[in-house]
């Protein structure tokens, strides 16, 4: 049974991050139980861990009870005993009547915890620094110490806090049921150091980017923080189990390179602006989103990514066909993201529901449009039958917009990673691997995000 990821999914109250990691770890490689004697030494070689870091988590856990020691004399040996460990009672049966967590991710996942290491190096023309030489850094991130087995090497409490990611992620990475509160607990980290190392796993690459969550009067539910992991770096695995296509295109017509979050933001600006509504977005939808922050319509752009890869991995056949036709499971994942706005008064009801009936219809229509500029550029890849795989929009930048585009792939198709239309000729460009695509490009595809001091 994996138990350790009921360990990995389990909140430790006043467990340190790196101690948790530990806890983990035991669990991972020993089980339940270590019951043979063993010195410090032995066990943390066993882990994969430092000794220091190893005799002191230990020594941690069983001072706060989930960890049991036990000291196992040698016999003819009059020097100090080694110890067997076993998880404490209680721990041991709450992990035994729990579901037993399943992951998808389950390989790397191992890998986090288990070794070999995980080198911090960002991702770089070599291909995420995967023959990246050891940092000298002797302070990290946090202004402590680095000790010298570690320098260079992403910190197990990084590591931990990826692993709990990719414990919630899908298969394409994205991660979308995980607040910050349930990552606190996960990880023992203080809400401004999870800030810090969310900040730092991006600008290694493990993370493409993430979209903000809300919480606000036209959405149904608060909308947790969206992680799209990089199952890609090759720190972690050079075969990630899909295919990256991504296409670039100096073709502009106008409005076609402006997100349509960002499209509704500025209709409602100008609608602000004047009595006349000379945009394409429907009064009763301006009307809906008036005193909307901006960061809503960031989530807005999220969720119609999400309704459009759905509609391209669903009805790619249809789509910009006369006869398309969508069917109602698009308007109920609208319906179930948004909330209907209750009418000021009874007698409203009637223009209520009709108003509501727009709105529906109106995401309905940019979530269509924004699958069919997808499929247009898409499909000059006739090679691939793209009505046999399942697609993922990956968010690109606001700078670049529908300039440049990326789709995960997902399904059987030999392809590795291509880039088509990146010169007027509109070429295409292939790789094996994602991290061996230009830095350059990656951050312009929305693989990556660009360092704070780059943007």
């Amino acid at each position: 049974m994996s138990h350790y990821l009921g360990v990995l999914a389990m909140p430790l109250k006043h467990v340190e991050p790196e101690v948790k990691f530990v806890l983990v770890a035991f669990v991972q490689h020993f089980g339940l139980a270590d019951e043979e004697s063993r010195t410090v030494e032995a066990r943390a070689g066993l882990l994969g861990l430092p000794v220091r870091v190893a005799a002191s988590a230990l020594a941690q856990l069983v001072d706060s009870g989930w960890l049991v020691k036990q000291a196992m004399s040698t016999p003819g040996s009059s020097g100090r005993p080694n110890y067997s460990y076993q998880v404490q009672a209680d721990l041991a049966a709450a992990l035994g009547a729990s579901e037993v967590p399943t992951s998808i991710h389950e390989r790397l996942i191992k890998r986090l915890i288990a070794g070999p290491v995980i080198r911090a190096v960002g991702p770089d023309d070599g291909g995420d620094g995967g023959g990246a030489v050891q940092s000298k850094k002797l302070i990290d991130e946090f202004g402590k110490p680095v000790p010298p087995g570690r320098r260079g090497n992403l910190s197990l409490a990084n590591r931990l806090l990826l692993a709990a990611l990719l414990s919630r992620a899908d298969a394409f990475g994205v991660v979308s049921n995980l607040g910050n509160v349930k990552l606190v607990q996960l990880t023992g980290l203080a809400p401004a150091t999870l800030r810090q190392r969310l900040r730092r796993l991006m600008d290694l690459g493990f993370i493409r980017s993430y979209v903000a969550g809300v919480s606000c009067s036209i959405l149904s539910r608060k909308v947790m923080s969206t992680y799209f992991l990089n199952l890609g770096h090759r720190q972690l695995t050079q075969t990630p189990g899909f295919q990256i296509f991504s296409h670039w295109t100096l073709e502009d017509n106008g409005r076609r390179f402006q997100h349509h979050g960002d499209r509704l933001r500025n209709d409602v600006i100008a609608a602000k602006k004047s009595s006349v509504n000379g945009s394409m977005t429907p009064r009763p939808v301006l009307r809906f989103l008036w005193r909307q922050r901006p960061e809503v319509f960031a989530v807005l752009q999220l969720l119609l990514s999400r309704y459009a890869s759905y509609l391209l991995s669903h009805h790619w056949s249809t789509l910009g066909a006369p006869a398309g036709h969508v069917d109602n499971e698009l308007r109920k994942m609208i319906c179930s993201d948004l909330r209907k706005p209750a009418p000021s008064l009874p007698l409203n009801a009637e223009r209520g529901e009709r108003d509501w009936q727009v709105i529906i219809e109106h995401f309905c229509g940019l979530a269509l449009e924004l699958a069919e500029e997808y499929k247009s550029r898409f499909e000059q890849a006739d090679w691939i039958f793209f009505e046999w795989l399942e697609l993922c929009i990956i968010p690109v930048s606001d700078v670049n917009a529908y300039e440049a585009i990326t789709l995960l792939v997902l399904g059987s198709t030999e392809q590795g990673c291509l880039i088509l239309g990146h010169d007027p000729l509109g070429g295409v460009e292939s790789f094996t691997h994602e991290a061996d695509i230009p830095l350059e490009q990656r951050y312009e595809f929305g693989l990556l995000t660009p360092p704070r001091a780059e943007r």
